[in-house]
């Protein structure tokens, strides 16, 4: 199975994210969850 591939993105807001993928869809990305993930003290 073949995956699409990233086209663009675009920022929306703080973190949110538009994915135009090459398969001619678009998908909103919440990119909190693995900011948290990121940014968390350990």
């Amino acid at each position: 199975m073949q995956y699409p591939k990233v086209k663009s993105a675009l920022a929306i807001d703080d973190h949110t994210l538009l994915i135009e993928l090459d398969n001619d869809k678009k998908r909103k990305y919440d990119a909190t969850p693995p900011l948290k993930k990121i940014c968390s003290p350990r």
